[in-house]
């Protein structure tokens, strides 16, 4: 019921996650767990200046073993293959903030190297995510244009949803 009680929910979701392992969310409902707490995982770490878990390899792999199953299915979507690779780079923002404010107490002597070395991971990524926004307006474009109403699904989004949910996508991906 407090303004930051979300946060200490994280932080017990993220220590019952990591207990069971990357490979216990690679299907079934542990998979469903997974995709529906994952961003709050990034939110919360990001706000509570620590690394997000999610960034370490065995749950990059989980990642991208769920986009590939995804891709295997007959209403796969390339927009779900755009936000899963946008989601494997954001996920590495919390981890940025963290390294950067530990420069605050370092000498400058020390801290040059280390901050060549960050910043040049932060451009990477950057680089990365506009790319993908890129990506993903032009995909977003083409499938509104000259688009008849649907009643179907795009993957797994509703088309009556697809624009609300493309537009914050790809502003959330610029930001």
């Amino acid at each position: 019921t407090t303004e930051d009680g979300w946060i200490h929910h994280a932080a017990c979701i993220r220590a019952l996650m990591r207990l069971r392992g990357a490979k216990a969310h690679y299907s079934g409902f542990g998979c469903a767990l997974y995709i529906a707490y994952r961003n709050t995982l990034v939110t919360s770490a990001l706000v509570s200046g620590e690394d997000c878990f999610l960034e370490e390899p065995e749950w990059q792999a989980l990642n991208e073993h769920i986009a590939a199953e995804n891709a295997k299915q007959p209403d796969s979507s390339v927009f779900t293959d755009i936000t899963e690779r946008a989601f494997r780079e954001v996920v590495k923002l919390p981890g940025y903030v963290r390294r950067m404010r530990k420069f605050q107490h370092l000498p400058l002597n020390l801290q040059k190297r280390e901050r060549s070395a960050l910043l040049r991971e932060i451009l990477a990524t950057r680089a990365s995510l506009r790319g993908i926004h890129t990506e993903y307006s032009m995909t977003a474009s083409t499938l509104r244009a000259g688009r008849e109403p649907q009643t179907g699904f795009i993957g797994p989004i509703p088309y009556h949803f697809f624009d609300g949910f493309s537009t914050l996508t790809m502003q959330g991906i610029r930001s």
